[in-house]
């Protein structure tokens, strides 16, 4: 049971640490990507689903560039 407590930590604190390197991401980016901050109900599902949400992330990422 305490197994299954730490994973569940560990991966709520890596949704977190996500959601707040996203944040800084968009705040290093200026003004003209602030219409790309998520709402509080977003931060939640993107906290629960990060590992989908940083594949497509950085996917998208890296396809900007090639532009």
């Amino acid at each position: 049971m305490t197994f299954m407590l730490q994973y569940i930590s560990i991966y709520v604190l890596a949704g977190i640490l996500v959601n707040l390197l996203y944040d800084l991401l968009i705040s290093y980016m200026g003004s003209d990507s602030e219409h790309l901050r998520l709402s509080i109900g977003e931060r939640f599902a993107f906290g629960l689903l990060w590992p989908l949400s940083l594949t497509l992330f950085i996917i998208n990422f890296i396809k900007s560039f090639h532009k």
